[in-house]
């Protein structure tokens, strides 16, 4: 075996659980409610490592997406006349695959390359405040909401970095991918293709800060769905988060879609995140324009601005707490109101 890919550490396995619960409360035209738990388990198995800085790894990991009443909050936002997710995880989606693919590295993870089933939201357009689990609640700003990424399913990525600071980061992935059967996805990619594509190029502080300080263009086009009729479309996404103090992270971002089966086809957002004195407690703040997408929604309907807050705090060893509080102004599906509230509270247990 060549001395690159000499396997130099034992192969090891990591497996770790976590459940999260989510309560909303909407207050506008019609007063609802929302709850829902998502129990997950993940981990990688690493298999090899080398002195030149190659590794292999399997991630992998299940969920099961549940309500426990009549509504999920992922379906809140339409059910209350809101054109949009205030939870975006939070479904009852049932048992699903969303991680199960092969990541190598080489040059000390200078350049990565994954392929399997994969999440195309766990490395396009990502910054500091991406994790839906952990951080904003709606979709606005848990990803960006005129990227059209696909459900998880089969796809391929590659990142190189480019000197001390820039960084390519190029992908495919099949555009009808479906979690709760995911292996049917590596079929329909390459027997009947119907992709999603995109390709990223950034300036990051550091490497170890590749997140919280990252300034980034995405651009992105997707196929035409046929068994959905959604329509082909492409676009471009501008971020930039950074960390300027010890505590405060600003960020910016918009997007631009032009078909494809997004939710919006104009997004803008403006906020920042603030470290408390507690190790790992944020309170959050984001401000969010954007112009539902036609094609996916109807034409006609009003522009929408979403305000978002939350405080994340640790009550115990590893259990969070998270109140939050949204604001929409003109919910685009219900033109009779001016507005509508979400009242939150997610609770986050990880063992």
């Amino acid at each position: 075996m060549p001395a690159e890919t000499a396997i130099t550490t034992p192969p090891r396995l990591t497996l770790a659980f976590d459940y999260s619960v989510m309560l909303q409360a909407a207050r506008g035209s019609a007063d609802n409610e929302a709850s829902s738990g998502v129990a997950r388990a993940y981990g990688q198995a690493s298999l090899y490592g080398s002195p030149g800085g190659a590794t292999g790894t399997l991630t992998y990991k299940v969920e099961n997406r549940h309500r426990y009443g009549e509504l999920a909050p992922q379906d809140l936002g339409f059910a209350t006349g809101y054109a949009g997710l205030p939870a975006t995880t939070f479904s009852d989606a049932g048992t699903l695959l969303t991680n199960f693919y092969w990541q190598h590295t080489a040059a000390n993870n200078r350049w990565a390359a994954v392929v399997g089933i994969v999440d195309v939201t766990d490395y396009v357009d990502v910054y500091a405040f991406v994790n839906p689990w952990r951080d904003f609640s709606n979709l606005v700003f848990s990803t960006n909401p005129a990227i059209p990424s696909p459900n998880q399913g089969f796809g391929i990525a590659v990142r190189a970095m480019l000197g001390t600071n820039g960084y390519i980061l190029g992908g495919i992935a099949d555009g009808n991918g479906d979690p709760s059967d995911p292996f049917n996805s590596v079929g329909d990619f390459f027997n009947d293709p119907e992709t999603f594509k995109h390709l990223e190029i950034g300036y990051v502080g550091s490497f170890d800060d590749r997140f919280t300080d990252n300034v980034h263009l995405t651009l992105w086009q997707s196929d035409a769905l046929t068994d959905t009729g959604v329509p082909s479309g492409h676009g471009a996404a501008l971020s930039a988060s950074w960390q300027v103090s010890d505590r405060v992270t600003p960020f910016a971002r918009v997007g631009f879609g032009n078909g494809g089966g997004a939710l919006y086809d104009r997004s803008a957002a403006i906020g920042f995140g603030y470290a408390t004195d507690r190790a790992d407690d944020v309170i959050a703040v984001g401000l969010n324009w954007s112009r539902p997408n036609a094609d996916s929604l109807g034409p006609g309907l009003d522009d929408q601005i979403t305000f978002e807050t939350y405080w994340r705090f640790s009550v115990a060893d590893r259990f969070e707490i998270t109140p939050d509080i949204q604001y929409v102004a003109n919910p685009a599906l219900a033109p009779t109101e001016s507005d509508l509230w979400y009242l939150g509270l997610r609770l986050r247990a990880s063992f």
